[in-house]
């Protein structure tokens, strides 16, 4: 019996701490009020990278939530496993390299969200739809 709950212990903080998160893959994805594209509205326009937490989910729809816990339902067929991150800080640093040592490229506002290339000291290489490549701090953005 004390295997048992330890077992159900661990998998269900597994669970909690390790919940699936997606990406959309396309330019631009809506999220919905319910599981349907017709018989729903759209919640939220969500773009390209932008990161979701799988709440739920239904043969043909996901169930998400964003950074700032607004949930919708989105489609299957436009989300993706490719890590997407998004910047929760109201402006931050894009840079040439992993660390405050390297020159800032530009300014990043908070909602902006980038494809994630690769990940180093804490520091993530970041590609934004539009072409911009750079690294971000991982403690400054949401998704990953």
């Amino acid at each position: 019996m004390r295997l048992l709950t330890v077992t159900l212990i661990t998998f269900f903080c597994w669970g909690v701490s390790h919940a699936e998160t997606k990406s959309v893959d396309v330019y631009s994805a809506n999220l919905r009020s319910s599981p349907s594209t017709t018989a729903s509205y759209v919640v939220l326009q969500v773009p390209k990278n932008y990161p979701l937490m799988v709440l739920e989910s239904t043969e043909e729809f996901y169930k998400v939530s964003d950074f700032v816990d607004r949930t919708g339902w989105i489609h299957k067929s436009i989300v993706g496993d490719s890590a997407g991150v998004v910047v929760v800080k109201k402006i931050v640093n894009l840079r040439k390299g992993p660390g405050i040592d390297h020159e800032i490229t530009c300014k990043v506002e908070k909602g902006v969200a980038f494809e994630v290339i690769k990940e180093q000291e804490g520091w993530l290489e970041v590609l934004h739809d539009s072409g911009r490549r750079g690294w971000i701090y991982k403690k400054l953005v949401w998704g990953i």
